[in-house]
């Protein structure tokens, strides 16, 4: 029997654009029937861990080689974790799940890049590209769960999991990019400088970590709040102000891991972010 939780995701996927809510949309990818050569899943996205948002593999499409993020099923209710109940109440689950859904969370960070990057005429890119979202046939479907992967983190008994099992796998095809990034002193004032870049345009990445990034380059979105965004709005100015800072925070950590960024002015106000990340609503 098919839900009707099944019916929408599937008329969701049947858009041209996602999500469908205002703000930023990505496009989906112009081959919607694609063919897919399933080359390697790449080792920095465990997805066998539990929590994880999916799976990262390298494809062939059309003798084009592509980074595949294929998400994992998300429970709406789960997106407004963050939120007291009384603050809750005021964010229906569908927007909360367009915003914080890590599948959606990419497409509105991707939306929001491309818009920015096309409006500039900007050369110099901030992330991987991306190429569109696409939704997975049953085929796909069965070739994932040959190799032992499994889209679903809730126990088979979990009513929402119950109601939408059957639902279309969601993915996004990006730019394949070998290189590893050289931490220097050069190549993070560059990094830095295209961060606080992303930031200006309302997005926030709140996973900034060496893993994340190639050759320079963010790879992965999938954490990303993209202005307007639901959470940012329930909460008090200042902790929004906080939460907006958190990228600074996290790359700051990331040099000193590195060894690197004593000369490099990140973060002044840290130790108040610091203070901001205690709060409980």
């Amino acid at each position: 029997m098919v839900t009707e939780t099944v019916r929408a995701n599937r008329r969701l996927c049947l858009l041209d654009e996602l999500p469908p809510c205002i703000g930023p949309k990505l496009r989906a990818f112009p081959n919607r029937r694609p063919k897919i050569q399933w080359l390697q899943q790449l080792e920095r996205s465990p997805g066998s861990e539990l929590g994880s948002q999916g799976y990262v593999f390298r494809v062939k499409i059309d003798s084009r080689i592509y980074a595949l993020k294929v998400f994992k099923f998300f429970k709406p209710s789960d997106a407004k974790y963050l939120l007291s109940p009384v603050r809750a109440k005021k964010v229906s689950d569908e927007i909360a799940a367009f915003h914080v859904d890590p599948f959606y969370a990419e497409c509105r960070a991707y939306g929001r890049i491309q818009k920015q990057e096309e409006a500039k005429g900007l050369k110099s890119r901030i992330a991987a590209n991306c190429y569109g979202f696409l939704c997975l046939q049953k085929k796909h479907e069965l070739q994932l769960a040959e190799m032992g992967i499994d889209l679903w983190d809730l126990p088979e008994e979990d009513e929402y999991r119950q109601q939408a099992e059957g639902s279309p796998i969601r993915a996004i095809l990006k730019e394949y990019i070998e290189e590893e990034t050289e931490f220097n002193s050069q190549n993070c004032k560059e990094m830095l400088k295209k961060l606080r870049r992303l930031n200006r345009w309302g997005v926030v990445h709140r996973d900034i970590q060496a893993g994340n990034y190639k050759n320079g380059l963010l790879i992965d979105l999938g954490s990303a709040w993209t202005e307007p965004h639901c959470i940012m709005k329930a909460v008090p100015k200042d902790v929004a102000d906080g939460w907006r800072q958190t990228d600074m925070s996290q790359f700051d950590e990331m040099l000193k891991e590195k060894g690197i960024g004593k000369d490099m002015h990140i973060l002044p106000n840290l130790e108040y972010h610091k203070k901001l990340r205690s709060w409980k609503p």
